[in-house]
């Protein structure tokens, strides 16, 4: 099986981009196979599919509760492709006759999982603070050390 891996950074606001560089890559015959910081695709088909990524912020979350998650997304007709930290990756063949699919069928889930991406940003920035500090201004003032980079 012939795969191809590509580095291809996105902000974790502009999800479009991403889905449609997925999309893009499976009409020229690249399925997303795998993601941990780089994509894995294999060669497939070229074929008119639809990506989506989906934030999940439950820390809590079982494996079962995580099976439950992925399977109610199978029952609407979209394929789990892969996982990574809080990122699930679902895709779904585009149907020619009706519009192109979405995972979320209502503004207020779209909301609700911007909220969620917005509040785990923020968390992430704030237990960062403290080692900014200390590599740019506090451990450097004290002489011991200058600088972490």
């Amino acid at each position: 099986m012939e795969t191809k891996k590509v580095f291809k950074p996105f902000a974790i606001w502009s999800l479009e981009k991403e889905e449609a560089f997925l999309r893009k890559m499976h009409q020229k015959g690249w399925a997303l196979q795998k993601y941990n910081v780089m994509y894995t695709f294999k060669k497939t088909e070229p074929k008119d599919v639809v990506y989506k990524a989906d934030f999940r912020l439950d820390y809590k979350d079982s494996k079962e509760k995580q099976k439950e998650y992925i399977e109610i997304y199978e029952m609407c007709g979209w394929k789990h492709v892969t996982s990574f930290a809080k990122w699930n990756y679902f895709c779904k063949e585009v149907d020619e006759e009706n519009e192109l699919p979405d995972i979320y069928s209502d503004k207020e889930t779209k909301i609700q999982k911007f909220v969620e991406l917005i509040q785990f940003v923020a968390i992430m920035f704030v237990m960062l603070i403290p080692v900014l500090y200390l590599c740019f201004l506090g451990v450097s003032e004290s002489g011991l050390y200058k600088g972490c980079l």
